[in-house]
């Protein structure tokens, strides 16, 4: 075998072993996910946001298009959420003779879903640095409570934090062998994020532009060209769901009507000056919404009513704002009020309480060692671009400092915090190998005989 020939096969082999090694991560991920729903999750009635996903999957199901049942039993087209996770739990429902599938059924779908986040996390780590990385980064996700919590609840996040870790895989496919086709799939990816969450549209800017642009040993007519069919892209995944939108409601929507109702819970009395400063209050909602929407209005109508009445709660309390948004990323970093949300939790989520001191207690160790970690990878020759990691921990401190902080909506952030700290992991065991390797080869040194020595006697 030659040369070229023994290269080809060790990286097949190398590619085998990954693959395998990934696979068996994947299903270890895949049954703590089931355990959780299993033991914790499943038995607990479903309230908020996972009644909605549930229950509009199944009208879609069934055929009644995307809407809700009212209270006087109607039913009525909805937007409140973006659509990429509830359709993906329409295919699970399709799957179901009954179309009425449970609670169980759902989540453990979810848990297939998260354990492609696993997957895709593993994918980019192995891009940004090697197999190894990729592995680490594989057993981080599959391990870390701020992943697994999330995808026993049926909550959209899951979709979020799937797509975020494809737009990073994407984008680090596209940094180290740029082309057209891959500068497109970035572009998808960038769209998919959106429809999982409406921030996450920022995705085009953060990370969409900036792979492409800024990759200077391509000529400037390329990089644009690139930077515009990848936009464009983008544009196309998004479109059937803003144009169906806009043949449904008689006000503008694109990609929900949930703002409002989000604006309004996080800027009110409670909000700004209560015990609850940073995070949500829903009787501010509702006491909103009694005031100022008719019940028989729309949400589409009513969403851009409680933007208003948001916005002029926060510009009356002007000089409030900077504390509110301290506060809110204070909680959304876990070093304000920490263990209060957990508490309200009970209430609006019931993850249990053991896994969310988990939540808390691996958001830190995690966060530090994605600090260490983007330190590692800075240094790293060549210099590994940054931007597409930290593009998602600035998207969700944008988010929050616009709404308000909840755990679960740091959920686009873990991708990047599970590779970073998958990268200072891999710097501390190569740093451990490196010392006992020169720790044995200086045993070595000592115990061998010394020739001068033998050769006198």
């Amino acid at each position: 075998m030659n040369a070229w020939g023994l290269t080809q096969h060790r990286s097949a082999a190398g590619a085998r072993r990954f693959g395998f090694w990934l696979a068996l991560i994947c299903a270890a991920g895949l049954a703590i996910r089931v355990t959780y729903v299993l033991l914790q999750q499943h038995h607990l009635p479903l309230k908020g946001d996972p009644i909605v996903y549930q229950t509009t999957a199944q009208n879609l199901a069934a055929g009644l298009g995307w809407t809700q049942l009212t209270s006087n039993f109607h039913f009525v087209q909805v937007a409140d959420h973006p659509p990429l996770y509830i359709a993906y739990l329409t295919i699970a429902t399709l799957l179901d003779p009954g179309r009425s599938t449970s609670q169980l059924t759902l989540m453990l779908w979810t848990c297939l879903l998260g354990t492609g986040s696993v997957l895709l996390c593993g994918l980019a780590g192995r891009e940004i640095s090697g197999a190894r990385l990729g592995l680490i980064a594989a057993g981080v996700a599959a391990l870390d409570p701020n992943m697994w919590m999330i995808d026993g609840q049926l909550l959209s996040e899951s979709m979020a934090i799937f797509t975020a870790a494809g737009v990073i895989l994407f984008a680090y496919r596209y940094w180290n062998q740029p082309s057209m086709r891959r500068a497109l799939w970035l572009g998808v990816w960038c769209g998919l994020a959106a429809l999982a969450r409406p921030e996450l549209l920022l995705v085009c800017g953060f990370v969409l532009l900036p792979a492409v642009l800024l990759k200077r040993d391509l000529n400037v007519g390329k990089r644009l060209q690139r930077a515009v069919a990848g936009a464009l892209c983008a544009l196309v995944v998004i479109s059937p769901w803003l144009i169906f939108n806009r043949v449904r409601f008689d006000q503008p929507v694109y990609l929900s009507t949930n703002f409002g109702r989000t604006a309004a819970a996080a800027n009110c009395h409670e909000t700004y000056y209560g015990l609850r400063i940073g995070f949500k209050s829903y009787d501010c909602l509702a006491r909103t919404a009694s005031a100022h929407i008719p019940p028989t209005m729309s949400d589409a109508e009513a969403d851009p009513q409680l933007r208003h009445y948001a916005r002029q709660y926060a510009f009356d309390h002007l000089g409030r704002v900077p504390l509110v948004v301290l506060a809110r990323w204070g909680r959304i970093l876990e070093v304000f009020e920490p263990f209060q949300e957990i508490r309200l939790n009970f209430f609006y989520e019931t993850e249990g309480y053991v896994v969310a001191l988990l939540v808390i207690w691996t958001f830190w160790i995690g966060a530090l060692l994605a600090i260490a970690g983007a330190v590692v990878l800075r240094r790293r020759r060549p210099r590994v671009p940054l931007f597409p990691l930290l593009a998602f921990p600035a998207i969700v401190m944008l988010s929050v400092a616009v709404t308000f902080a909840e755990q679960r909506y740091r959920a686009p952030a873990q991708p990047t915090i599970v590779i970073l700290a998958a990268a200072a992991v891999e710097a501390f065991v190569l740093r451990l190998r490196r010392r006992n390797a020169t720790r044995s080869t200086h045993v070595a040194h000592e115990a061998s005989p010394d020739p001068v020595a033998l050769g006198s006697r």
